[in-house]
């Protein structure tokens, strides 16, 4: 899947390991890592979608363009499909809300972040 970032400052403190640890602590820095592999290496969101421990969902109110995946706690990884349009099903039989998991293969990280 092809990931990119809000903002340089999102990208840079999850760049390595220490500044992974000083942002984020050593236990959910670990869970970020776990996770940015994961998804760098599914081809595409239905993957993501079929790994229950993820909690893949779809958030509301002021964040409802926005996607969720959990990491350690109360901590998410927060992201957005980039595809313009996003890809939808014609019929929605997978329970996906409409949309094309299997299409999906694009995302923009754009928080890491305590939603409780």
């Amino acid at each position: 899947m092809t990931i990119t970032y809000n903002n340089n400052k999102l990208e840079k403190s999850v760049s390595d390991l220490k500044n992974i640890n000083k942002n984020y602590g050593k236990i959910t820095g670990k869970k970020i890592l776990e996770r940015l592999d994961i998804l760098e290496s599914a081809d595409n969101l239905l993957i993501i979608n079929e790994i229950e421990v993820l909690r893949l969902h779809k958030l509301g109110g002021n964040k409802k363009n926005q996607w969720s995946i959990d990491l350690h706690q109360n901590w998410r990884l927060l992201f957005e499909i980039t595809h313009d349009p996003i890809p939808m099903l014609e019929n929605d039989e997978g329970g996906n809300d409409g949309f094309d998991f299997l299409a999906i293969t694009s995302i923009e990280i754009t928080s890491i972040e305590d939603t409780h």
